[in-house]
């Protein structure tokens, strides 16, 4: 055993941590490390930077839409969760509906995620008065409201 790795395992004791099952085995100092490379992730950050500097200045319809796109290239690329979803699919539905309907939810559902992922990004940026026409709020005046001078109550809000 490596010097990283039982010092790695030693602190990881010492944190109340179990190091003896499979998932902190690999999560150990050493199997990644040839790997690591700064430039790389310096490119790897410049470009999120620029995809995300690129979805916040197109318009809200459009950023949707590529999204979806994405969902569907990550449906067709990401093997090991399609199959997850495909094998989740198939639990809840599988007496109910057809193996085509059931590739269909799931191809749906990757791009629906896509388009959420997406859809986050541009509107993280987008001020109230951007956002008003997209949402609409129901029973508003439900909420507390803040009288006086009185801290502002706290409430959950469900999208």
């Amino acid at each position: 055993m490596s010097e990283a790795r039982s010092e790695f395992r030693l602190q990881a004791a010492k944190a109340g941590l179990r190091t003896d099952c499979p998932a902190m085995r690999d999560r150990t100092p050493g199997r990644f490390a040839a790997a690591h490379h700064p430039k790389m992730d310096t490119l790897i950050y410049w470009f999120a930077r620029a995809l995300i500097a690129l979805l916040q200045a197109l318009p809200l319809t459009l950023v949707a839409r590529i999204g979806r796109a994405g969902g569907a290239l990550a449906y067709w690329l990401d093997v090991r969760h399609r199959r997850v979803a495909l094998q989740n699919l198939e639990m809840c539905f599988g007496n109910e509906k057809p193996p085509e309907e059931i590739r269909a939810l799931a191809r749906e559902n990757f791009r629906r995620i896509g388009e959420n992922y997406a859809s986050a990004i541009k509107t993280a940026a987008m001020s109230f008065e951007d956002l008003r026409p997209h949402i609409e709020f129901a029973g508003i005046g439900r909420l507390p409201q803040k009288s006086g001078d009185e801290p502002p109550r706290s409430a959950v809000i469900a999208i």
